[in-house]
């Protein structure tokens, strides 16, 4: 079964006010963390790649994921997924399910996160743009969450990687946006908050 890519994205998505913390709960947020100088995995590693990291992909059985992340707290959140923590505070993955079966979303929130073009949790979002000409800001229509992705043939893509983003400091949209809900004009400076990653199936 196919399903529209923006419903999804809209209905599932995090919400957050620009200059806040993602909130799940009441005693929990995603904060900045860190990165020591040891790895954090234990039995994974933290190159994201168009379908997941190397041990755990869009599409695996939901189980991989208490396999990878052994060790770590997982919690589950209404209309979210299954958190992985790192301490009480930190989050340090996402994992989301269409079916109760396999995985349908990833999603991937400490510094030590990049990919092969060098795009990293924290990295600005000046940087993010000069990565990619088909890099875009986007807005979403239920709040003011933001986001970048590559525009280009996403249709033609079995997967999509968003990053998500946020003010470096302050409030307020990190994108200068007109009538349109998509833009490369910067605003204030951002960073790079989480990549996430979407099956279009």
């Amino acid at each position: 079964m196919r399903f529209s890519l923006f419903p999804i994205l809209l209905l599932i998505c995090l919400s957050c006010k620009p200059g806040q913390e993602r909130k799940f709960s009441g005693d929990f947020r995603i904060t900045d963390y860190n990165q020591k100088k040891d790895s954090l995995f234990l039995q994974s590693d933290s190159l994201i790649l168009d379908d997941g990291l190397t041990n755990l992909k869009i599409g695996d059985p939901i189980e991989k994921f208490w396999e990878v992340f052994k060790g770590r707290k997982i919690e589950y959140y209404e209309g979210f997924g299954y958190m992985a923590f790192l301490d009480s505070l930190t989050a340090e993955a996402l994992m989301s399910t269409k079916d109760k079966k396999h995985i349908t979303m990833l999603g991937f929130y400490l510094p030590k996160h990049h990919t092969n073009e060098g795009i990293y949790v924290g990295c600005s979002v000046d940087s993010l743009l000069a990565k990619n000409p088909n890099f875009y800001l986007q807005r979403s229509n239920l709040d003011d969450e933001e986001f970048c992705r590559d525009f280009s043939n996403p249709l033609l893509k079995k997967n999509l990687l968003r990053y998500l983003i946020e003010p470096k400091s302050g409030d307020g949209l990190v994108g200068k946006y007109s009538s349109d809900q998509e833009t490369r004009e910067i605003n204030q400076s951002g960073r790079v908050s989480g990549i996430e990653i979407w099956t279009t199936n």
